[in-house]
């Protein structure tokens, strides 16, 4: 019974252990890499830290789609990155397009090495809650993209 109980208790270690070992685009960058101030107002201030992608809804028929990669960690001053089984899969700089008391708008610019044929992505940010983010892409046939907070 004595062996049991500390083969488990090695055993949650090593699980606790190897999820600290998870990459963070914040550790990954300099926070004025982009912009040397903040550029959030401070309704906005929430947006930073990991969010995991639940889902996307929208289109005309109103489709569900899985998410493309598993989290978007958004870091001070306007720096963001996409995480896909414990590899980065994109950072880059947001730019804020539009900010007042009705709306925010942020654009996602990758750096150089992770831009495609579809590089920029504008969107719309909404908060649910305090774990909950929102991004859509402010069309009326868009979709929007559910985020969970992790930290």
């Amino acid at each position: 019974m004595r062996r049991l109980l500390v083969m488990f208790i090695l055993s949650l270690i090593f699980i606790a252990c190897e999820k600290d070992s998870n990459i963070l685009i914040s550790d990954l960058v300099i926070q004025n890499q982009y912009y040397d101030n903040e550029i959030f107002t401070d309704q906005n201030l929430r947006i930073y830290g990991k969010w995991e992608f639940l889902y996307s809804f929208g289109g005309i028929g109103g489709s569900t789609y899985d998410p493309t990669y598993d989290f978007l960690e958004i870091v001070k001053f306007g720096i963001y990155g996409r995480i896909d089984n414990n590899n980065v899969k994109e950072i880059g700089m947001l730019h804020v397009y539009k900010q007042d008391d009705s709306e925010t708008i942020i654009d996602f610019l990758p750096d150089d090495e992770y831009k495609n044929d579809y590089f920029l992505i504008q969107k719309v940010i909404e908060f649910n809650g305090n774990d909950t983010l929102l991004l859509w892409d402010n069309m009326c046939d868009g979709y929007t993209d559910y985020f969970k907070r992790i930290k």
